[in-house]
């Protein structure tokens, strides 16, 4: 089942453009949407822009549920950066039908097998000050940006912010991670995270440079 398209978009511009690291081909660029209400554009430029990423591989069950949590979205100032890592289903189909100005298609150059080649394809073309990812089987609450944004806006030292999560439906996760027990400052020491990592990845966004610090994903 296609998705609705939004009444404001009235074309698309389909590209066929490799992606470059040095000499090698990473990926390309799919298509992206053009055209969107000027006077809506103009009032969320004034706020921080976020790049949401998400890779996908045989997810067209679930991929249609995940972009209405994003569309629906309170906080409007986003980019959608979605990588199709050479799924053998219709999940590329599906997405290339989801008829909003802030999405990009991105697809890798052969298929990775993981969920880093197209995170940090994702990265490597966002142009957002903050960087939120979401996996292909997850959802977001409708103010999940906007409340994160306020907090890090206020809180200009924090480079990472993570939320609490809810397991539902028949997933095999709900009985062994109902929830995120702990808050705050979960780690004194930067090391400590090696230990034991809390972060459901689809609640995490981050400053853009501190990814760029970090390095990326592997």
């Amino acid at each position: 089942m296609l998705l609705k398209c939004v009444p404001e978009l009235r074309y698309k511009k389909w590209l066929n453009s490799n992606i470059t690291c040095g000499t090698k081909t990473i990926g390309r660029i799919v298509l992206s949407f053009c055209q969107i209400n000027q006077m809506e554009m103009r009032l969320i430029q004034k706020k921080p822009l976020v790049s949401v990423i998400t890779g996908i591989f045989n997810g067209e069950g679930m991929i249609e549920e995940c972009y209405r949590s994003v569309v629906a979205q309170t906080y409007k100032n986003f980019e959608w950066l979605i990588v199709d890592d050479h799924s053998t289903d219709k999940s590329l189909e599906i997405i290339s039908n989801c008829k909003d100005a802030r999405i990009r298609v991105l697809q890798t150059a052969t298929n990775s097998g993981g969920p880093a080649a197209p995170r940090n394809l994702a990265v490597a073309n966002s142009k957002g000050v903050y960087i939120a990812i979401l996996d292909q089987d997850d959802m977001w609450e409708a103010d999940k940006l906007e409340r994160q944004l306020d907090f890090m806006v206020k809180h200009k030292e924090i480079g990472l912010l993570s939320s609490n999560l809810r397991v539902f439906g028949s997933s095999e996760q709900k009985d062994k991670r109902q929830c995120i027990k702990r808050s705050g400052l979960i780690y004194p020491a930067a090391d400590d995270i090696y230990r034991e990592n809390p972060f459901l990845s689809s609640s995490i966004i981050m400053r853009h440079f501190a990814v760029e610090d970090a390095g990326s994903f592997d």
